[in-house]
């Protein structure tokens, strides 16, 4: 499709067109509207040989950027949800489970956090199965409890492995 475009165009057509191309993914992928008043208002400076023509060329060959749709074309209004207060957990203090999951020669960090059931997994590396990598990693874990307000007060610890 894109070849087929390209073929309309010459080769001196085509060049500022990769440019404008580049322009566009550089700025954040304007709407065709919004790139082109770039151009027309004279807000732009080290693109001499471009000009608004070239940005029309890039449309016609290459159709609206992905990137420029992905996200930008709902116009909803976002508004905030209504928090139940009775889903509010109020019991902060938790209990912990970890283990550590081998299940064909890859190793699992596992974590699951009672009352909340939350549960946290982990791929381990091979230098980080050692006891103070452990450590660490489950430090890391109970540090992002008490940010969030909860008292891990206990820690179980157990071994499963899985060969399947």
């Amino acid at each position: 499709m894109v070849q087929e475009n390209e073929s309309i165009y010459t080769r001196t057509e085509i060049c500022p067109a990769k440019e404008a191309y580049e322009f566009l993914k550089c700025s954040g992928y304007p709407s065709p509207d919004e790139a082109i008043n770039l151009f027309q208002d004279g807000n732009i400076f080290g693109l001499p040989d471009l000009n608004h023509e070239d940005l029309i060329r890039v449309y016609d060959i290459y159709g609206v950027p992905v990137a420029y749709v992905r996200g930008k074309m709902t116009h909803q209004a976002i508004s905030r949800g209504v928090i139940d207060p009775g889903a509010i957990m109020r019991e902060k203090t938790q209990t912990l489970y970890t283990d550590i999951m081998h299940i064909n020669g890859h190793k699992f960090l596992v974590l699951v956090v009672e009352p909340l059931q939350l549960t946290i997994q982990l791929q381990l590396e091979n230098e980080t199965a050692d006891q103070l990598g452990l450590a660490l990693q489950l430090q890391g874990h109970l540090s992002i409890l008490r940010a969030r307000g909860f008292q891990p007060n206990v820690v179980s610890s157990f071994l499963l492995t899985c060969t399947d």
